[in-house]
């Protein structure tokens, strides 16, 4: 039993995995999976350059604060509807 140990101290993490997805010209999607955590990182990688594509900061109803407690919230989904956005 003692020595499995040493073994099992000394074993490699499992590695992270990740995939991208390419969204639009200059655009991708990139998904990273680290069992260690667990963690899930989602991510989009911009290509500054290329044609037709613009990244603009949005606020959630256009607003920060309002008179509802849930005024100037939303999700991410949302507020890219609402620019008109594709990601």
């Amino acid at each position: 039993m003692l020595a499995l140990l040493p073994a099992l101290l000394f074993q490699s993490p499992p590695a992270a995995r990740s995939w991208e997805k390419p969204i639009a010209p200059g655009l991708v999607y990139r998904m990273e999976i680290d069992p260690v955590g667990p963690f899930v990182t989602h991510s989009l990688r911009v290509s500054p350059r290329a044609p037709g594509l613009r990244v603009v900061p949005a606020l959630p109803g256009t607003t920060i604060y309002g008179p509802a407690p849930l005024y100037g919230r939303g999700t991410v989904t949302q507020m890219a509807d609402e620019a008109g956005a594709i990601a």
